[in-house]
C-alpha cells in the first residue's frame, strides 16, 4: 500500500508547529519512481498548524479563514497536475481523509475538494465535477451521494476504479465511511478532478480572479492519497 502513496499529511508530534507539508515516497512503485508532492496553508494564521489535544491526539487545524492546497505533484523528473496524474495513472486512485469538523449551523462549508464548480450566479459554487467531501454531505460531481455529520469524527475512504462490462468501460466510485461501504457509484466516464485539491473550501475563478468560498473550521487527522485502488482491510489499517 505504501509503494503506491503519493501524498501523506498525518499530524504527529515530529511536525507540530508547521505549515508546510512537503511529502516524497522514494519507495513508489518498488523504488522504480520517486514520488513527491505538497501541502501549504494560504492565509496561516497562529492556529492552522499541527496542534495537539489535551487528550494527546494531534490535527492540522484549519480555522480563521486559513485554508490548505495540495500540490505541487511529480513522478521522479516530470511534473503534474491533480487531474492529470490521475489521467497518466489509469484513473486508479484512493483518497482517505480523517477529520473533525466544528458544529456551525451553515451546511456551505467544505473539507476537501478537487474540481470545478459553477460560475453562475444562480448556482454559483455548485460542484460541477470533482469530488467535495462537505461537513453535510459528500458530492461525486454534482450528486450528492453520502449524508455526513459535523461535530464528530469522521473517516472517510473514496475508491475510483475502472472495469470492463460488455465491452464498455465502467467507472466504480465506493464510499468508505468509518470502513464500512456507505455509497457506490457506476459512472459512464471518470471523475474530472481539478489541478490541485483544496482543504477547508472550494475554489473557483471568475474574470480572472480567485474565490475561496465554503471556508470551514475543521481538525485534519490525515489525508492520504494512493493510485491503487485499496480494499476494506488496507482502509482500516
Amino acid at each position: 500500500m505504501y509503494n503506491n502513496c503519493i501524498f501523506d499529511m498525518t499530524a504527529r508530534n515530529f511536525n507540530q508547529g508547521t505549515y508546510e507539508f512537503p511529502y516524497s515516497n522514494t519507495l513508489y512503485k518498488l523504488k522504480s519512481k520517486v514520488a513527491k508532492s505538497n501541502m501549504s496553508t494560504v492565509k496561516q494564521n497562529v492556529r492552522s498548524a499541527i496542534s495537539v489535544k489535551d487528550t494527546g491526539e494531534f490535527y492540522y487545524r484549519v480555522s480563521n479563514g486559513a485554508t490548505g492546497i495540495i500540490n505541487k505533484f511529480k513522478l521522479d523528473n516530470s511534473d503534474y497536475k491533480f487531474d492529470d496524474l490521475l489521467s497518466s495513472l489509469g484513473g486508479v486512485y484512493t483518497i482517505c481523509l480523517h477529520y473533525h469538523a466544528d458544529y456551525h449551523p451553515d451546511d456551505n462549508r467544505t473539507i476537501l475538494f478537487s474540481g470545478d464548480v459553477s460560475v453562475a450566479d444562480n448556482n454559483l459554487g455548485d460542484i460541477t465535477n470533482g469530488i467535495s467531501i462537505d461537513v453535510h454531505g459528500l458530492y461525486i460531481d454534482n450528486q450528492r451521494v453520502l449524508e455526513l455529520e459535523d461535530n464528530i469524527d469522521n473517516d472517510i475512504a473514496i475508491v475510483c476504479y475502472s472495469q470492463l462490462v460488455d465491452g464498455n468501460i465502467e467507472y466504480i466510485v465506493k464510499v468508505y465511511l468509518d470502513g464500512v461501504v456507505s455509497a457506490v457509484r457506476k459512472l459512464s466516464t471518470r471523475i474530472k478532478m481539478g489541478d490541485s485539491l483544496y482543504v477547508g473550501c472550494r475554489r473557483y475563478i471568475k474574470g480572472g480572479k480567485e474565490y475561496l468560498i465554503n471556508k470551514c473550521d475543521t481538525n485534519i487527522y490525515s489525508i492520504r492519497i494512493y493510485t491503487e485502488a485499496l480494499n476494506e482491510f488496507d482502509i482500516m489499517c
